[in-house]
């Protein structure tokens, strides 16, 4: 009976270890799938390319993001087209009544006369939050052929108002199919709206294999205290700054020129420490409007009195290269410089082609697969 208990007890020890190891088996391989879970979400994180897109208010950042969503994203579905609609009206209404009172205020152009002060009188009175009416749109696009209103559009550097609405107002004509009751928005209608951009906008895309997210970062004075939160982890940063506003002054602080401020803030932001290994890649934005300011309208440079080593040209080319000049100088750091105009697909897809390499290579290094 003595050897009959001792083979009972070998055996329950034997089970008890296959059963051990079994255990141990299990426990290895939920390990090693941990593992593996684990190194394939940091291999996706370290491919992930983190941008910036900063700059002042009214820049043009969020322009390149909607360029960006056409062209490497799902562009705009029918229902952020349809939201659009009552942003375009009411900027209609807003920016129309901006102009009507800077001409009958004497800021810019002229005073409004005849059918065109009827016009005015009506739409200064027109509700901002309902939809374009057939009198509504005929009243804009009878001011917008009147020369008196045009001219007071013309000086808008001396008010506030969105450069974009006028491509806007010269459509008014077409109503209804354009801007009535069953109108969609196009894609170039989408583009040129201009949305203020409040907090942190976040776009990841997918372009040739990588992940990009981009950071779309408002511009205005009390935004800017946010952008630390973002600051970590930072591939590149896209700074957006609009050469056509040399004469113009800030939405929020109505006593500094918007170059100065671009000028400063692309200063502050291009000499931080967290970005001292950080791609800086400059968009000199709006190059349209400042080729027509410059060489049409010929507006002067130092027309603040703030720019006295300003060229005292009207050539495009002169005033471009004293535009690169005065941001290069504000840093030390390499900056990937380019003249852009946000409104144009094609520019845009061009201008980011040719800085994407930078933009990978500095992943790359990163994540230590590429030495300097």
């Amino acid at each position: 009976r003595v050897g009959q208990g001792e083979r009972a007890g070998a055996a329950q020890r034997a089970a008890a270890a296959m059963g051990c190891t079994q255990s141990q088996s299990a426990e290895s391989t939920l390990s090693h799938k941990v593992d593996d879970e684990l190194r394939h979400a940091r291999d996706k994180e370290a491919r992930r390319v983190k941008l910036l897109l900063l700059g002042a208010g009214e820049s043009g950042k969020t322009t390149f993001l909607n360029q960006f969503r056409v062209l490497h994203g799902d562009g705009f579905t029918k229902s952020r087209l349809r939201d659009m609609r009552a942003v375009i009206h009411r900027r209609l209404l807003t920016d129309v009544k901006e102009v009507i009172r800077a001409s009958a205020e004497g800021i810019a152009g002229r005073p409004l006369e005849g059918d065109a002060l009827d016009a005015a009188q009506r739409l200064l009175v027109a509700s901002e939050s309902s939809e374009l009416t057939e009198e509504t749109a005929a009243d804009i696009a009878l001011l917008w052929e009147d020369g008196n209103f045009r001219a007071t559009w013309e000086g808008r550097s001396a008010y506030q108002v969105v450069d974009s609405w006028g491509a806007f107002a010269a459509q008014c004509h077409k109503f209804p199919e354009w801007g009535g009751p069953s109108w969609m928005p196009s894609i170039s209608d989408a583009i040129l709206t201009r949305v203020r951009t409040v907090g942190i906008v976040v776009e990841n895309l997918l372009i040739d294999g990588i992940n990009f997210s981009i950071y779309d970062m408002g511009g205005q004075l009390g935004e800017r205290r946010k952008w630390i939160h973002a600051f970590s982890e930072v591939t590149g940063i896209l700074f957006v700054a609009a050469i056509s506003e040399y004469d113009q002054k800030m939405l929020e602080d109505s006593s500094k020129n918007r170059l100065v401020d671009a000028l400063d803030l692309f200063k502050d932001t291009a000499n931080k420490p967290f970005f001292k290994n950080t791609t800086i890649i400059l968009f000199l934005n709006k190059s349209d409007l400042f080729r027509y300011k410059l060489c049409e309208r010929k507006v002067p440079l130092n027309q603040s009195g703030l720019f006295p080593d300003a060229p005292d040209t009207f050539e495009y080319e002169d005033g471009l290269a004293w535009v690169k000049a005065k941001f290069r100088a504000q840093t030390k750091h390499k900056v990937y410089l380019h003249v852009t105009m946000a409104t144009d697909t094609r520019n845009v897809e061009v201008v980011f082609n040719s800085c994407r390499d930078a933009i990978i290579s500095q992943s790359l290094k990163d994540i230590g697969l590429l030495k300097d």
